[in-house]
């Protein structure tokens, strides 16, 4: 099994914890750390490093190498720009069958952030043994009563039958997904609703047949060009600023004949406001919120939201991130 790690576009932004037009994930979570290396953190865990691939665009490659991954550049994918999620799959499973061929692809977009104690091995487990039956998986978050409909964002799936279970986890046939993400219908599933994760596990022949279903021109030309038994650069810019003047839209996740959902109780969060990044904070992490008391912090974050002033005369190693976008640094 190979790990894809996609990075969010320069769009995805959070200011003032990243600057204008640098991607969410390169936001700092924690000393040393950004949303990036956090992920390949956590799933150098599940997969060897030589195994995990990042996805990013020529503009954020510096940033990518600046961050301390551990990845090789070998392992560095570069498109020419961020269009979206689906094309950066699209694009990196095209590279990755010129020198994988049975292997299950598990593609994980950087502006996801999972916390310590998310408890990840069992579905990554699943994840692999019914993709590689010839299906794309899609876990999914499952939402419960106190999901605020004002809120909603990401498009609800509706399934059919169960195709397969476990003591851990269960499987639903996906029969319709392409619901405007802009909707605020709640589709019943079952008792349940799920919320997009945007983690998608397949092999190459199963996400080049699903794509298929596109039938999108510039993923055909795209596809024939990295299919090319000599690749050039040059041909790759050409079609992508052709792009430009198409349009593009396309997702792979509108197409329900080949794909799996698999509800999860542990999930990932996506960070774009101070109220994401505290909802993550836990009593047992590095984080300290509020008024700070303890003016012998080290290898910590502080997230401050008062006025007084702090005494950081003994503070090591501690990053200091006021209300008003200020940010203090010590030790380092």
């Amino acid at each position: 099994m190979i790990c894809v790690i996609v990075t969010a576009s320069g769009s995805d932004v959070f200011y003032p914890m990243t600057e204008s037009e640098v991607s969410l994930s390169f936001l700092p979570v924690a000393i040393g750390k950004n949303m990036l290396s956090n992920a390949v953190s956590v799933f150098n865990t599940f997969f060897s490093r030589d195994k995990i691939y990042i996805v990013c665009s020529i503009a954020q490659y510096e940033f990518v190498l600046n961050t301390n991954t551990g990845i090789s550049e070998e392992n560095i994918i570069v498109e020419p720009e961020s269009v979206n999620y689906s094309v950066s799959i699209f694009y990196a499973s095209k590279i990755l069958a010129k020198i994988i061929q049975d292997e299950v692809l598990f593609f994980f977009r950087a502006d996801r952030f999972f916390l310590p104690e998310t408890k990840i091995s069992e579905w990554i487990t699943t994840c692999e043994v019914v993709s590689s039956g010839g299906k794309l998986l899609f876990p999914l978050k499952v939402l419960g009563k106190e999901y605020n409909d004002d809120h909603w964002t990401d498009p609800v799936v509706e399934a059919g039958k169960i195709t397969n279970s476990d003591k851990k986890n269960e499987v639903y046939g996906i029969e319709r997904i392409n619901i405007p993400e802009n909707s605020i219908k709640r589709r019943k599933l079952f008792g349940k609703q799920g919320k997009m994760l945007y983690i998608v596990t397949g092999t190459v022949q199963a996400l080049h047949s699903s794509f298929s279903l596109c039938n999108n021109s510039f993923l055909n030309e795209l596809g024939s060009v990295l299919s090319a038994f000599k690749l050039t650069w040059a041909d790759i810019i050409a079609l992508y600023k052709k792009r430009a003047i198409d349009g593009l839209n396309v997702s792979i996740f509108n197409n329900g004949e080949n794909n799996l959902c698999m509800f999860v109780d542990s999930f990932t969060d996506r960070i774009t406001s101070w109220g994401d990044l505290l909802s993550l904070v836990s009593v047992k992490s590095n984080y300290i919120t509020g008024n700070v008391t303890d003016t012998e912090c080290s290898d910590c974050v502080i997230l401050n939201f008062d006025e007084e002033a702090i005494t950081i005369e003994k503070m090591q190693r501690t990053l200091l991130i006021k209300k008003s976008g200020l940010i203090y640094c010590k030790g380092f």
